[in-house]
């Protein structure tokens, strides 16, 4: 059987599949209140008292694509799904023990953009959104406006690297490195496989 793209190779499948904006334009169009993801999905407030109000979470809101809402049930509010992107009172009130900075990404920070927690290995927080806001995120309190934004704002973590002869591994983290555009992530691999 022949399929109209049979004639790409696999590297014009994936130039094709890189310059489609599809992912792009959808994260634009995401939900972006509570009020309204609980709207589309056939539900009311009267089903989660603790809702919280889209003003309550200006710094880290609600962010659903439609791609994700598809995968929810309408008119269950106990769906899985549903419950891990909207915003209830629990998840701002504080509780005696546990800290903003729950995995202790501050005090690993070596630079902008660098964390380095474990022997041989670094992150790279390459990018600090994600396509999803879960609830439950443990870098939502994180200073990801401090960070590089250009390729050039990247030297001093890769300095650090290229000083440690210990380092290993470069892991890309975030939030999720995949939201950056394709030529962007391709320059900073680059510029990490650059690295002795």
């Amino acid at each position: 059987m022949t399929t109209p793209d049979a004639n790409l190779t696999d590297s014009a499948a994936i130039t094709a599949a890189r310059q489609s904006p599809r992912w792009q334009l959808e994260l634009s169009q995401a939900i972006r209140s509570g009020s309204e993801l609980l709207r589309r999905l056939h539900l009311t407030t009267s089903h989660f008292p603790e809702l919280l109000p889209d003003t309550a979470v200006s710094d880290f809101p609600v962010l659903v694509p439609h791609s994700f809402l598809n995968r929810m049930q309408p008119g269950n509010p106990q769906d899985p799904l549903l419950l891990q992107v909207l915003p209830q009172s629990p998840e701002i009130t504080a509780a005696p023990g546990f800290t903003a900075d729950a995995v202790g990404d501050l005090h690993a920070r070596r630079s902008p953009g660098l964390l380095h927690k474990y022997h041989g290995r670094v992150l790279l927080l390459a990018a600090g959104a994600c396509a999803i806001h879960c609830r439950y995120c443990f870098r939502r309190q994180y200073p990801y406006a401090e960070e590089p934004r250009r390729l050039e704002d990247w030297e001093p973590a890769m300095a650090e690297i290229e000083a440690d002869n210990e380092i290993r591994e470069v892991i890309l983290s975030g939030g999720d490195p995949l939201v950056l555009n394709d030529s962007r992530l391709a320059q900073l691999c680059q510029r990490i496989a650059r690295i002795p």
